[in-house]
């Protein structure tokens, strides 16, 4: 039997001015929704990627302008803040965390969650 294999990682912290925040890995059961929000910015971007930088955050305000509340909703699944909290933070501020969520799950996703799903992929073809 194979030894069990655990692929999820710790949360990671970072400070926010005197507060701790947790970023944390998308859940399972949120996976959907989360997709949903990624298939919007990675289209919006791939819209204004000719544009360099200056594409990529025009893209993301773009996201911001039409899909608000999704991007909030998705901060509150993927932190230890608060709608409210969110709401109420400095654009440097939201800046800092939205990017700290898409690396962190960025990473985990391309580097436990995809060679999982490929490796269960090799083994279907082989049965």
């Amino acid at each position: 039997m194979k030894e069990l294999k655990v692929i999820f990682p710790e949360t990671l912290e970072v400070k926010l001015g005197e507060e701790i925040v947790q970023i944390k890995t998308i859940p399972f059961g949120k996976l959907p929704y989360m997709a949903e929000l990624a298939d919007k910015v990675i289209d919006k971007i791939q819209k204004n990627a000719a544009s360099g930088d200056l594409g990529i955050a025009k893209a993301i305000f773009e996201i911001i302008k039409i899909d608000f509340e999704i991007i909030v909703q998705a901060l509150t699944i993927t932190t230890s803040l608060s709608k409210e909290t969110i709401e109420s933070m400095s654009l440097e501020a939201a800046s800092f965390i939205l990017t700290n969520v898409v690396e962190v799950n960025a990473d985990f996703l391309s580097q436990k969650v995809f060679p999982s799903l490929k490796a269960m992929a090799k083994t279907l073809n082989k049965k």
